[in-house]
């Protein structure tokens, strides 16, 4: 399923039921859904547009990412040097 993309700018206008507060937590709580009905070892990356135009990126692992990453990382600094890598990790 292709994510969506937005064809204009966000109006500067705030819906109606738009928190009047801190975004902070309504933002978390939506990033936590996604993570959960993500599947494991996923690097997710949310893109969050704020009332001022600007956007909120929010990147992290689900299950089983964190020690993905690590094993990424171990193997890029093991041929650190030796030119042009490309890895390619597939999940479980």
């Amino acid at each position: 399923m292709p994510a969506p993309v937005l064809t204009a700018p966000p109006a500067n206008t705030r819906p109606a039921l738009a928190p009047a507060g801190a975004r902070g937590l309504v933002e978390q709580a939506v990033v936590a859904g996604a993570l959960a009905a993500a599947g494991p070892e996923t690097l997710l990356r949310t893109h969050i547009p704020q009332p001022d135009g600007s956007v909120r990126l929010y990147a992290a692992w689900t299950d089983g990412g964190g020690p993905l990453a690590d094993r990424i990382d171990r193997i890029a600094d093991s041929v650190a040097g030796s030119g042009p890598l490309l890895v390619v990790a597939y999940a479980a």
